[in-house]
């Protein structure tokens, strides 16, 4: 709330406080540690004996928390036995790091999703004079590693670079797209863009800097580049 960003003196806000401010789009949920809390519709987990389950659009299970721990984790990688890249993005809808959005979520998906996501950047825009964060991702080694799972891409990284490669071309192709479409519906209304991956551990980097520089650095300085040509961010 804006008392708390106010008493913390916070001067930046995310562009996802512009949608879903209605009741409707929240629902009762309970914390693993008997924590009242409200989830998003879209993202409300289910009761399974023994466990609390979370599915995607098409309705298969993606993640799992059972009796007992403190978190989901992924329990479905669409490419750990065939990595069909011409159905990159159904694959990608079938992790649960993609299918669990936060909001705006569905609501600027649809026929009329592009005018929802405009709107709601431009009227966010109209009544804060914080800093707009844009969260658009791009992620490419965590995207890499939700589909394949940890083990299986650091390998592919490393044991088949060619189709490591192939693969990563074919996500460059998805978000530079997908950038191109956000930054025209709300380059206008935000004021940092942001890119994510899960690079490091808590011990140090995943990959060595030779392999970041053969198959990350290129491909994340495109995409940076193409946001700085698209809009002032």
């Amino acid at each position: 709330d804006d008392d708390v960003l106010d008493r913390f003196k916070v001067d930046t806000i995310e562009l996802g406080r512009g949608f879903a401010r209605e009741d409707e789009h929240w629902s009762d949920w309970t914390l693993p540690d008997g924590t009242p809390c409200q989830m998003p519709r879209w993202a409300m987990p289910e009761r399974e004996e023994g466990q609390w389950v979370l599915r995607s659009s098409s309705g298969r299970v993606v993640g799992r928390m059972p009796d007992g721990a403190i978190y989901f984790e992924q329990c479905h990688w669409p490419y750990l036995e065939e990595d069909n890249l011409d159905r990159l993005p159904e694959a990608m809808e079938d992790t649960i790091w993609v299918a669990m959005r936060t909001p705006p979520g569905p609501l600027v998906t649809g026929n009329y999703g592009d005018d929802v996501l405009v709107e709601g950047a431009r009227k966010l825009r109209r009544r804060t004079d914080r800093a707009i964060l844009g969260l658009f991702g791009g992620n490419l080694l965590e995207i890499g590693q939700f589909l394949y799972r940890i083990d299986n891409f650091l390998m592919l990284l490393a044991g088949n670079p060619q189709r490591a490669h192939k693969f990563l071309d074919r996500l460059l192709e998805i978000h530079l797209a997908n950038l191109e479409k956000f930054l025209d519906l709300v380059g206008d209304s935000i004021d940092v863009i942001l890119f994510g991956d899960d690079l490091g551990t808590q011990n140090g980097p995943q990959i060595s800097p030779a392999m970041y520089r053969e198959f990350f650095k290129p491909r994340h300085a495109k995409m940076w580049q193409r946001a700085k040509e698209l809009a002032d961010v």
